[in-house]
């Protein structure tokens, strides 16, 4: 007995079959090769056509002019607090360079950045900054509003004339102008001056003579420049920082790297001098106020003391002076407080610029708590800037910074009233002490009296003067240590830059990549979604039911191809398939019995039912067996057309008893093969069907004849196909290779579960082996098909020259050049 392959899968796992995938991309090799090819001609032209892009880099060093003492330091870089408040601060200072603000402000030092010049070629346009035949000047650019956005066009003419061409309020201007005319259209003012003249000579003959240039609009520039630039630490224990820029042109990139980092330099230095700036401001308002009075008072001295000839003050007289000097230089410094907390208390209330503000101690207040607040509020301050250039608008960490900075000035609004009150409280028990001491001072000469009130006054001037004229030395003095706390260590040089796009072997991989995988994807998606039964791993992993056969695709116009072509492949098959009927068994423990009656089903039209049933039929005929075939299709008859025979009486006339056993038997071409077509259809071919008088007609035939073979109606239509089947030996379940649907084989086990289908073998057909896996016959055929089902194809070629088609196969393998040499001998 002949063993048939009905293994099954124990799993429902599904198994990604790399073999399947591989052979399928072979059989689809030229969609590979298209998608490739015009995936890498995409590649070149975006290569050759796309504007390259140049990195430049540059490198800064922030400063660590820290104010603690050594031993701090090593105290805190021990605990691990110096290496993190170090990485804040550079932190911090990477937001600074990336901020808005510090963009805008080196933009405006920038004009040649600011007006964009192009020159416009066949393929693209290239950004002409420093790199043209004439220098373009713009003059007063801050005041452009009108004409900012609004392209000029240039087209040279020749080595003196060029004409500019521009739209403005919807007209176009065209003018031919000389070089060095100063042209004016609306609020822009600009000036091309001839650099080269050989050189625009030369452009005008490469075609390279349309120019056009427009003024940059500064918010858009400053934001496009601030996400434009890169900024990172060089390591995590330096305070290196590497800033990049990527641009068409390598100067521009260059020139802007260079003057970000001078600006940040200059504006960090400006900010820390800004507060000893407002510290000599204020104490030069102070100072002018007591010089003006000291030069009256020592005027006033100096001539009561030559009207009233005196020189010295009696012994009570000093006395009762000292006094008055003593009070009179504490209420001085209680009145200089006042002014500086009525400055401070101003200063808060218009919510100016926090780092502007003024140290306590500039004036000689020492009170911890205040500058203790004022400390917090320049760190709180900071904060929020940090914040507010590196995060947008709605982060809610912006929102919290504001209140810390908004709780902190309350909080020295509130240290300044009660030192205000204090003061003034002294201030008050000053000038009641003065006046005690006023009482004293009246019972002295009228001329020592008010000599002891002028001298009195002109050396509490003096003193303050010399007090304030210290301290403004001392700003001065700080405001010249200032030194920036961040040093150019690179330059940005256009030379050294490297080109970062278009990268030609990395568009050239990433096209190859994509022309291999996209068609890769649309075969494996296509497959997934493949709802058809493909190979012969869809039906075994779907049902225990055996395999029986598999037919090949029939190339010829026959449709009784066992008969007319009894060397062919599909006849060879169908004599395989003869012999595992004579010895099929349903199971390897039965013992097989013979089969006698075979039943040809399928689901729906289309499967290739009646050309299984007419060859198999002719193929048992041929083995000297006497084989009846029976069009029982009574509602679809067409077995007839096949054989050329008369429908006129058949089974349906016999079985209503309308003619004879004898009279519908119809003798054929091939030996040994009979055929009984359907009749005309009746109107109750079930009830028919279903008779006893058909069950006698099988039994009677099966007496005649040693096989029957019955070609049924498709089983999901109509009933009849189930009766029939219980009379039949076997049921050949046929199903057609991406025809039919894999639901199909649940419907078989459901069918064989239910006792409907007792005997059953299933048979594949219509196997187009390219549809299957993908390659040739020869190989389709010895891989997959050599093995399981002795099907004989063998391992050196797809028939090993016994079948006709193998006279083909080797044509095709021929070259022309082959042909042609064989045709000449």
């Amino acid at each position: 007995m002949i063993e048939v392959d009905n293994h099954r899968q124990q799993d429902d796992v599904e198994v990604i079959d790399f073999r399947k995938i591989f052979y399928k991309m072979l059989a689809n090799w030229y969609w590979f090769v298209i998608f490739i090819f015009s995936a890498l001609m995409i590649a070149y032209y975006i290569n050759y056509y796309s504007s390259p892009q140049y990195k430049v880099e540059a490198s800064l060093l922030i400063k660590d002019n820290s104010e603690l003492g050594s031993g701090i330091t090593q105290i805190l870089t021990e605990m691990g607090a110096y290496n993190k408040l170090r990485k804040k601060k550079v932190q911090n200072e990477m937001a600074k360079l990336s901020s808005y603000s510090l963009s805008y402000k080196t933009l405006l030092g920038l004009e040649d950045i600011r007006v964009s010049l192009f020159s416009v070629g066949r393929i693209r346009t290239v950004d002409r900054y420093k790199d043209a035949p004439f220098n373009l000047k713009v003059f007063d650019i801050d005041s452009i509003s009108d004409m900012v956005g609004n392209p000029v066009v240039v087209d040279l003419i020749d080595s003196i004339r060029f004409k500019y061409s521009v739209s403005v309020d919807g007209k176009s201007i065209s003018k031919i102008s000389k070089y060095g005319d100063t042209i004016k259209v609306k609020d822009l003012i600009f000036v091309l001056e001839k650099i080269n003249g050989e050189a625009i000579q030369n452009n005008i003959e490469n075609n390279i003579n349309e120019y056009y240039f427009v003024v940059n609009d500064m918010n858009t520039l400053a934001k496009a420049y601030r996400n434009k630039l890169n900024v990172d630490q060089f390591d995590d224990k330096s305070s290196i920082l590497n800033l990049s820029i990527s641009e068409e042109s390598a100067t521009k990139a260059a020139d802007y790297l260079n003057s970000l980092m001078e600006t940040y330099i200059k504006t960090e230095l400006e900010k820390k001098n800004i507060r000893a700036t407002n510290a000599i401001k204020f104490i030069d308002s102070q100072l002018k106020g007591i010089s003006d009075s000291l030069e009256r008072i020592s005027d006033k001295l100096q001539k009561f003391r030559s009207a009233n000839k005196l020189v010295n003050l009696s012994l009570k007289g000093q006395n009762i002076y000292n006094k008055l000097y003593s009070l009179g230089q504490e209420k001085t410094q209680l009145e200089i407080k006042n002014q500086y907390y009525n400055y401070l208390l101003d200063y808060l209330n218009k919510k100016q610029d926090i780092n502007s503000i003024i140290s306590p101690s500039v004036v000689g207040i020492q009170d911890e708590a205040l500058s203790s607040l004022i400390n917090k509020l320049l760190n709180d301050f900071t904060e929020y800037q940090l914040i507010k250039y590196s995060s947008k608008k709605e982060n809610p960490t912006i929102k919290l910074a504001e209140n810390n900075l908004q709780k902190t000035r309350e909080a020295i609004v509130e240290n300044l009233k009660n030192l205000k009150q204090s003061a003034e409280l002294q201030l008050k028990e000053i000038n009641k002490k003065i006046n005690e001491v006023n009482k004293e001072l009246s019972q002295l000469p009228y001329t020592e009296k008010e000599m002891v009130n002028i001298q009195r006054y002109y050396d509490l001037n003096n003193e303050i003067y010399t007090y304030l004229l210290e301290k403004r030395a001392e700003a001065g003095i700080a405001k010249a240590s200032n030194v920036p706390e961040a040093e150019i260590v690179d330059y940005a040089i256009p030379q050294n830059a490297s080109k970062v796009k278009p990268k030609p072997t990395l568009n050239y991989l990433i096209a190859f990549t994509l022309g291999f995988i996209i068609p890769l994807l649309l075969l494996i998606t296509k497959d997934y979604f493949n709802n058809k039964i493909t190979d012969k791993d869809d039906i075994i992993s779907r049902t225990d039911i055996p395999i029986i056969g598999v037919i090949g695709h029939n190339q010829e116009k026959s449709d009784l191809i066992v008969y007319e072509k009894p060397k062919s492949s599909i006849a060879e098959t169908f004599r395989i398939i003869r012999t595992n009927i004579q010895f099929f068994s349903p199971n390897k423990d039965e013992v097989s019995k013979q089969v006698k009656v075979i039943s040809i089903n399928s689901t729906i039209s289309g499967e290739g039912k009646t050309f299984i049933a007419s060859n198999l039929s002719a193929i048992f005929a041929m083995s000297e067996k006497r084989t009846v075939l029976l069009g029982l299709d009574l509602r679809k008859p067409k077995l007839h057309k096949l054989f050329g025979i008369s429908n006129s009486k058949g089974i349906s006339n016999y079985l209503i008893e309308d003619v004879n056993y004898n009279d519908i038997i119809f003798e054929t071409k091939v030996k040994n093969l009979f055929v009984i077509p359907s009749g005309p259809i009746p109107p109750n071919p079930a009830e028919l069907i279903e008779s006893k008088e058909m069950t006698e007609f099988v039994e009677r035939l099966k007496k005649d004849f040693d096989v029957v073979v019955m070609d049924t109606p498709p089983i999901a239509l109509v009933a009849d196909a189930i009766i029939l089947n219980k009379l039949a030996d076997l049921c050949l379940f046929v199903v057609r290779q991406n025809y039919t649907t894999k639901q199909v084989i649940e419907f078989i086990n459901t069918l064989h579960s239910h006792d409907k289908l007792s005997s059953v073998a299933i048979l594949v057909n219509d196997l187009k082996v390219k549809g299957y896996y993908g390659y040739n016959y020869k190989y389709a055929y010895k891989y997959r098909y050599s093995y399981g089902y002795g099907y004989g194809y063998g391992y050196y070629g797809y028939g090993g020259g016994y079948y006709e088609e193998d006279k083909e196969l080797e044509k095709r393998r021929l070259g022309i050049w082959d042909r042609i040499f064989k045709k000449k001998s």
